[in-house]
């Protein structure tokens, strides 16, 4: 894989992955889908919320990586979370 690809997240391989945990927060619903990258998974989902009537998206991807799917998935529960009560609806910009 060469370094763009890695840093930019081409592959495809998230758009592919089944969500491993979802949850309703504040009116958005948080999608969990960890991406793996040699054997480690890292914090990877997408923030969905409908504002005046349009469903709005928000890639949620951090740079924290994780021995165990599960715990990545948790991990980015929390973190999209927190992006929420940070940031309010001007996450979806």
């Amino acid at each position: 894989m060469s370094f763009f690809r890695s840093l930019f997240g081409g592959g495809g391989k998230a758009a592919e992955q089944k969500p491993l945990a979802e949850e309703t927060y504040k009116d958005c619903h948080i999608t969990a889908t960890p991406s793996e990258n040699n054997g480690h998974f890292q914090i990877a989902g997408l923030i969905v919320k409908e504002i005046d009537g349009e469903r709005r998206e928000h890639k949620l991807l951090r740079a924290d990586y994780f021995p165990d799917k599960a715990q990545a998935a948790e991990a980015t529960i929390r973190k999209a979370k927190q992006a929420i009560d940070q940031l309010g609806d001007t996450l979806f910009r």
